[in-house]
């Protein structure tokens, strides 16, 4: 028999797209589901739309908060309920491809890792899946397909130029190794809770003393409530306790892009999660990853000291204690004779641009990192 796969969707105000959502988490091709839908005090009709699905699929499960606690709650409290011996999370704005959890699990199976991550896709605010052309469905179907059901598919290792190991059309890597994509180019598609499959047992564990200490096998994750950015905050942990982890090169997720909010005070939280992995490596004395979450700090904390100026009013004391702390981890890079894993002369280049950055900045500047960033 099949195992049984938990799907959690916090939701908050989604009518425009829920419906979207549910649907193509129903004809997810693989049958034994539990299906969390959490609604934390939606005030728009999400909460109706969600109980209409209760009389079509005896699979859904409702929650309904009375007072909105934040997705980071919903995320927790389904957490601490699914039964599943995997589980994965889907953003209520954005839906699934049919083989999403079909791939996701026998790549899990078949590699007997932990974590099974495929790609997504960015598509505008007004379209749905039924609306792609059958031609525009075949060919996401097929691009940089993996044949999940052939007898051929045998897990292998070999090196390459960048220490992958490779699964035929897929990557394999350890967890601590999948920690050094949030920091490298395959960012856009590793920092990301929602394009995964987990095993459940890398969100639990029920010795007393392993919760209680925090880091290094302690897997009672919880994500951190009234946040922004929890992912940030849980995501590296994740990977640290996981085995090996499955990256299909499979578009299966789609992710709406939905306009964004207004930078402000709140998304000064993505600096405290990433000052918490900090803390997390220094304890587990990983200097590598200590080093690479450093050089990240450093530049969180840049962008936050100009964007602040650039998009919050009276910000002037802000944005000193902002450069401060900035200042002081430009001290640890610079006294740090071999940074990261760069070599001699990318570490003086690094190294320039980094006091470039820390006091070499003016309006033109900003300027140019809003014509880069598109943020915002």
């Amino acid at each position: 028999m099949q195992d049984l796969i938990s799907i959690i969707v916090p939701i908050y105000n989604a009518e425009n797209y829920i419906e979207d959502c549910i649907h193509s988490i129903i004809n997810q091709s693989y049958g034994n589901l539990e299906i969390f839908l959490i609604d934390d005090g939606s005030t728009d009709n999400s909460a109706r739309i969600c109980d209409s699905f209760l009389k079509k699929d005896i699979r859904i499960k409702v929650v309904h908060n009375t007072f909105s606690e934040g997705l980071a709650a919903m995320k927790n409290l389904a957490l601490a309920q699914v039964k599943g011996e995997f589980v994965a999370f889907v953003q209520a704005t954005d839906y699934i491809n049919p083989e999403f959890i079909t791939d996701l699990y026998q790549a899990c199976i078949r590699s007997n890792g932990d974590i099974a991550q495929c790609k997504y896709i960015s598509v505008s605010e007004d379209i749905s899946f039924s609306r792609f052309s059958d031609e525009y469905k075949q060919k996401l179907y097929e691009e940089d397909l993996v044949d999940m059901d052939s007898n051929e598919i045998q897990l292998y290792y070999e090196d390459t130029d960048n220490g992958e190991n490779v699964f035929n059309s897929m990557y394999v890597f350890e967890g601590r190794d999948m920690i050094k994509n949030l920091y490298n180019e395959r960012a856009s598609q590793t920092e990301f809770l929602w394009n995964k499959l987990y095993r459940r047992c890398l969100f639990e564990n029920n010795d007393s003393n392993v919760i209680n200490s925090g880091y290094k096998n302690s897997t009672n994750i919880i994500f951190p409530e009234n946040r922004k950015y929890e992912e940030e905050a849980v995501i590296y942990r994740i990977f640290y306790e996981a085995s090996l982890i499955v990256c299909l090169d499979k578009p299966l997720y789609y992710y709406r892009e939905i306009d964004k909010e207004k930078y402000s005070v709140k998304d000064f939280d993505k600096i405290i999660s990433i000052e918490e992995r900090i803390d997390y490596f220094l304890y587990n004395r990983d200097k590598e990853l200590y080093a690479l979450t450093l050089r990240k700090l450093f530049e969180e904390l840049i962008d936050a000291r100009d964007n602040t100026r650039r998009y919050i009013d009276n910000s002037k004391k802000t944005q000193s204690v902002l450069h401060k702390k900035a200042r002081k981890k430009l001290w640890k890079i610079l006294s740090t004779p071999e940074f990261c894993d760069f070599s001699i002369e990318e570490n003086i280049e690094y190294k320039f641009q980094c006091i470039k950055k820390m006091w070499f900045y003016t309006v033109d500047d900003i300027k140019h990192r809003e014509k880069d960033k598109d943020i915002l």
